[in-house]
């Protein structure tokens, strides 16, 4: 059980913050306890289970046992990270498990999402950037970790995550991040990569032939002016060689603005789609129908393989899609659409709301002594504030308006606290002054790794002091 501490700042996840600032600034709705525009940002289904639903969120996570029939939170501090600013990726594993890559390594929670802990020496104390599911085996898992010095390396775990072994060369010098198996071949593994160069960014596809093992290095020579990196989304689930990427603009308001696609293996790429702050890209099991939104509005489909895409709906401001059980969801901007969940079962044209964010009232139920029964409680104020429903008691935001850094909710008399409750192993919340300090000795970091002059892009981090007991 850890005491709550101050998680990191990640780079990657401020272009969905300054989004949001931007969108306070130019229209005058309601401001958030968490310094941006609540929303669910992916959502998870957990294949042995149909009710069980988990939603990655600005404030934490919202969960449901029920398919939906009810929703219920969790708050970003079980987790160690700002909700301010991380999203950090997500997966279920086939007990229910919810893992979860950090900062500061990757966490697992219980099969009943109240406890969390590292759960392996492997890949806790470093920095995982994200994990992936292998489609043709539930236990099997990949995760692209970096110690922020000096490598990035592939890991795998055959055991649900429980042990993991370095998988594949180490990286001194290209920078990993979103890696993709091939869902009819799990030989054929994608790693999108980039090298911070100056004064140009160079950026690449990693293309493994035997699970990640090796790494063929594929340079994307199709930056605009303005554009700095590829992402890979997804990969067609019935061809190993087509795969699906963003093309992310050097402006954060714009994010991802062209939609590209590769027919051989990511050697070379076509342009399929241009639209400002494209997101997650979905494919039917026969790779014929493919599907695509904006945050910033429109819903888009293509119905020859990705050849060419029409938009299917106008305006719907999407932060994430899925494909389940032959329906579309998306996580969709409550403050604009009025409901955060929607579901279409006609293609993408029209939207079915399942959820509004003033819906989901209750924390998860969880013992009082455990991670989520300690940590939640004293974060309540800030995500009815966010989520917009009555707490039971005045809300006090803070001076700045709710704005506030992870406070230590202390463990509780009868959880082997002190009297008064309080936490004594915790360091006080850490002011935002020494964020400054934070980003300059990342940025010395990242030049002494790299012995150029730029940061790493995916993000930077400072932390308070925590205990464990």
């Amino acid at each position: 059980m850890r005491c709550a501490r101050l998680g990191p700042v990640r780079l990657d996840y401020v272009v969905p913050t300054i989004l949001g600032f931007a969108l306070l600034a130019a229209d005058p709705l309601p401001a958030a306890a968490h310094a941006r525009p609540p929303s669910l940002n992916s959502l998870l289904f957990d294949r042995n289970d149909p009710d069980h639903i988990v939603a990655q969120s600005t404030w934490g996570m919202a969960v449901t046992r029920d398919g939906g029939a009810s929703w219920q939170w969790m708050c970003a501090a079980v987790l160690g990270v700002d909700p301010r600013l991380s999203d950090p990726p997500m997966i279920i594993g086939t007990e229910g498990r919810v893992l979860a890559a950090t900062f500061e390594g990757l966490l697992a929670s219980d099969p009943e999402g109240c406890e969390w802990d590292f759960f392996s020496d492997a890949l806790s104390d470093t920095w995982v950037v994200d994990l992936e599911i292998d489609p043709t085996s539930a236990t099997t898992f990949l995760a692209v970790a970096t110690d922020t010095r000096n490598q990035d390396r592939l890991y795998r775990s055959i055991d649900e995550g429980r042990t993991w072994n370095q998988w594949g060369p180490s990286h001194d010098e290209v920078l990993m991040d979103r890696v993709i198996v091939a869902p009819s071949d799990p030989t054929r593994v994608y790693i999108s990569a980039d090298i911070p160069a100056v004064p140009a960014r160079r950026t690449f596809v990693l293309r493994s032939d035997d699970g990640g093992r090796t790494h063929e290095r594929l340079e994307f020579a199709g930056l605009e002016p303005d554009e700095h990196v590829l992402r890979i989304r997804a990969v067609d689930p019935s061809d190993a060689a087509v795969l699906y990427a963003a093309v992310i603009h050097d402006d954060p308001l714009i994010g991802a603005r062209r939609l590209v696609r590769s027919e051989d293996g990511g050697e070379t790429f076509a342009n399929e789609l241009r639209e400002d702050g494209l997101g997650d890209v979905v494919i039917s099991d026969d790779g014929g129908t493919v599907f695509t939104a904006s945050r910033l509005g429109g819903v888009f489909r293509s119905d020859d393989g990705g050849m060419t895409f029409e938009r299917v709906h106008a305006n719907l401001p999407v932060a994430c899609l899925a494909l389940h059980d032959d329906a579309l969801y998306a996580c969709v901007d409550d403050r604009m659409a009025g409901y955060a969940l929607a579901r279409s079962m006609d293609r993408g044209v029209s939207w079915e709301p399942l959820l509004r964010l003033n819906e989901i009232q209750e924390m998860l139920p969880c013992p009082t002594c455990s991670d989520v029964g300690i940590e939640c409680p004293a974060w309540l104020p800030d995500v009815a504030f966010d989520l917009g429903f009555d707490p039971g008691f005045p809300i006090e935001l803070d001076a700045d308006g709710g704005v506030g850094l992870p406070r230590d909710a202390g463990l509780p008399p009868e959880c082997g606290g002190p009297e008064p409750p309080g936490c004594t192993c915790a360091a006080a919340p850490v002011s935002t002054a020494r964020w400054p300090l934070a980003l300059a000795w990342v940025a010395l970091v990242r030049a002494w790794r790299r012995g150029r002059g730029q940061a790493r892009s995916r993000g930077v981090g400072a932390h308070g002091v925590g205990c464990v007991r």
